[in-house]
């Protein structure tokens, strides 16, 4: 006789994968106790270890035996899809014939939007009338999580070439 589903329901399921505030880990949390896919707590795995799908790039760790984090999940967006491999994740301590690995997909979901990005702008103070002016732009935080940050500069100033001519040295 085959193993009824009641027996399976002893298996840890999926609750919730939330993305960070900052988008760039996403939290798994489990209903029950799990084996943490036979890992220690707090050593880093990749995460196709336990998921499938191209995660192997991503490395992430059990924090509990409930819980699963992926770090650096910049490229996960909110309403993708995480499935389980089904041949990692069991029970803490029961195991029941015929249903020893917990199976099932879930939704990223966000606790808000990407926060929007910083920017640093260095460059000289002043150049020479015939000098290129070259600034240096970099994203300090707030990459957007995985969004493509993009942006566009203009100089503008009261008169003609006010903002130019303060970095001109005469």
């Amino acid at each position: 006789a085959g193993t009824s589903c009641d027996q399976c329901d002893v298996l840890p399921h999926l609750v919730a994968a939330v993305l960070s505030p900052s988008h760039t880990e996403v939290v798994v949390t489990f209903d029950a106790p799990t084996n943490m896919a036979a890992h220690a707590p707090f050593t880093l795995v990749a995460c196709s270890d336990v998921f499938e799908g191209p995660l192997s790039s991503l490395q992430c760790s059990w924090t509990d035996r409930q819980t699963f984090v992926l770090y650096d999940a910049v490229t996960i967006r909110s309403n993708d899809t995480l499935s389980l491999r089904s041949d990692v994740v069991r029970a803490a301590s029961l195991i029941v014939p015929g249903c020893e690995f917990a199976s099932g997909s879930i939704g990223v979901t966000a606790q808000g939007p990407a926060p929007s990005p910083a920017f640093f702008v260095s460059g000289p103070h002043r150049i020479a009338s015939c000098d290129v002016l070259k600034l240096i732009v970099e994203v300090t935080s707030g990459s957007g999580g995985s969004q493509p940050v993009s942006v566009s500069w203009s100089l503008e100033g009261t008169t003609g070439n006010e903002v130019l001519d303060a970095f001109v040295v005469n």
